[in-house]
Order: structure tokens, then C-alpha cells, then sequence
């Protein structure tokens, strides 16, 4: 993701965090059962570790007390690099119990310092919207974007399994799923999936292919906009065209629109030749 959220302590939350640091023992810190970031690369991590070796603890874990021990609520990777380091102790922030001030801080913490993907993303605003009580409107000013942004983040969650699974592994951008999910037919978006991941098909082409296929789908239900020219009420005449294979004449909504680079092009053109 390439916007950040711009989202900080509120008021109260600065209210609820401890403004002195306490040294608290690695063995008393442990981690919580929901973790946002699912996957933290080794590499990065050893980094991380290198870095804070090098120069210290720049920034305290923030923590909540359970019981005798503490739960994380920011800080997970650098939990992690202090235990891979060996740390005994480590310098911390306590906050009170307040379950919405430990989602918006985990929510600043994750996507200021290093993104989340987008799955991880939507579950997490899913959860501080269920939890605040929030409309999509009023998540969208705590987290400092759009309406609009929110609710395409939302319904990441919605998408059919084969496309969040795209999604979440990283074989297809954001933008690119946000385009492919308005095909409504199930065998069609597998096909079209496939090309898409097979061929690195960039958002404006894919958003192309999609709008040739609801064109096709409204052309044979024959429905039809004023605005077009046509009156209500009658009938379209569909556009005829050559097939590029057998050449025979046929209608638009019966053909399909692929891209074809210049080789593969020539080399059709001399195969028919042949």
C-alpha cells in the first residue's frame, strides 16, 4: 500500500499512556492471541535487531497490564528483536484498559512504521469498527481517509475466496482486485484472474477488460440509457464485426477482447498466410 494512514493519539489516548517509562522484564511481556501483521520476514527482522543493537531502543513497546504480566499492544517486532538479541529487560509504556485506545494505537503503530497488507488491513478496521460502534463515515475520520476508502477496504472481506487469496498472497495488487470483483459471474472472474496474474495485467487493463464484459452482459439484456440516443422501448441493433479467426460476422456480445503484442500478431498473420 502506498498511503499511509495519517492517524496518531488522540487526546484521550495520550491520556491513558503512561508518561513515564518503566523497565519491565522481557519474560513478564508476552504476545497477544490477535496478531495484525501475520507474516514478518527474517530478514527484516534480523535488521531490525542489528539496528537496535547499534543505536538502542529508540522508541518504548507499549503495553497493558494482565494480571502480573503484560500484553503487547504495540511493539510486536520490536518484541521480537529484543528476544532474538537475548534482552533482559526492556523499556516500556503502560496504558489503562481501554479495548478502542489499544486498537487505534496498534492501527498508528502498524501502519505508520510499516504497512500492513490490504487483508490484514480490512479484518483490522473491521474489528476497530465493530468495536468503536463506528459507522464507515465516522472510521474514516479516525483514520484520517475517505468514506470511500474505507468502504473498498471493507469489502475486501466480502470478495470470493479465490480472489482474496490472489489478493492476500501478493499475486494482485489492490487496485487490481477492486476491478476484477465487479464481474459477477464466478467463472469468469477464475478465468479472468488467471490471465490477469499470468500476465502481470496492469489496473487500467484489467478495469478495460471489465468494462468490455459488463458491456457485453447489458447488450444481451438488451437494456439500453436515453442518454445514448436510443428511446426506451426499443430495441438496439447489437454492432456486427469480422471475426479475427474464421472471419465470419458475428456480434459484439459474442466476442472477447484480448491484448496481443506485435510478434504474436505477425506471427498469426503469416501462419494464415501458410
Amino acid at each position: 500500500m502506498s498511503n499511509k494512514m495519517q492517524i496518531g493519539y488522540t487526546k484521550e489516548a495520550k491520556g491513558m499512556v503512561s508518561e513515564k517509562r518503566e523497565m519491565i522484564a522481557l519474560r513478564k511481556i508476552r504476545v497477544p492471541e490477535f496478531i495484525e501483521r501475520n507474516n514478518i520476514e527474517k530478514i527484516a527482522l534480523e535488521a531490525l535487531a542489528e539496528n537496535i543493537k547499534q543505536v538502542g531502543l529508540i522508541n518504548p513497546l507499549t503495553v497493558k497490564r494482565v494480571g502480573d504480566n503484560f500484553e503487547i499492544v504495540a511493539g510486536h517486532r520490536r518484541y521480537l528483536a529484543l528476544k532474538m538479541l537475548g534482552t533482559s529487560k526492556v523499556s516500556c509504556m503502560i496504558i489503562t484498559e481501554n479495548k478502542l485506545i489499544e486498537e487505534m494505537i496498534k492501527l498508528s503503530e502498524n501502519l505508520l512504521r510499516e504497512d500492513l497488507n490490504d487483508i490484514e488491513e480490512a479484518n483490522f478496521l473491521f474489528r476497530l469498527k465493530k468495536l468503536g460502534k463506528l459507522t464507515e463515515k465516522g472510521l474514516a475520520f479516525k483514520i484520517g481517509h475517505s468514506e470511500s476508502y474505507v468502504r473498498q477496504k471493507l469489502a475486501i472481506l466480502k470478495y470470493p475466496d479465490e480472489l482474496r487469496e490472489a489478493l492476500e498472497t501478493g499475486k494482485i495488487k489492490f487496485s487490481v482486485a477492486r476491478e476484477l470483483v465487479r464481474i459477477k459471474s464466478s467463472a469468469l472472474l477464475h478465468e479472468y484472474l488467471k490471465h490477469t496474474i499470468r500476465g502481470g495485467a496492469t489496473p487500467a487493463l484489467v478495469k478495460e477488460w471489465v468494462d468490455e464484459i459488463i458491456t457485453q452482459e447489458k447488450l444481451k439484456r438488451g437494456e439500453q440509457k436515453e442518454d445514448e440516443g436510443v428511446k426506451p422501448g426499443l430495441q438496439m441493433q447489437q454492432p456486427l464485426f469480422k471475426c479475427f479467426a474464421c472471419e465470419n460476422i458475428t456480434d459484439l456480445s459474442a466476442s472477447k477482447l484480448y491484448r496481443i503484442c506485435e510478434k504474436c500478431i505477425s506471427e498469426i498473420f503469416e501462419g494464415g498466410q501458410g
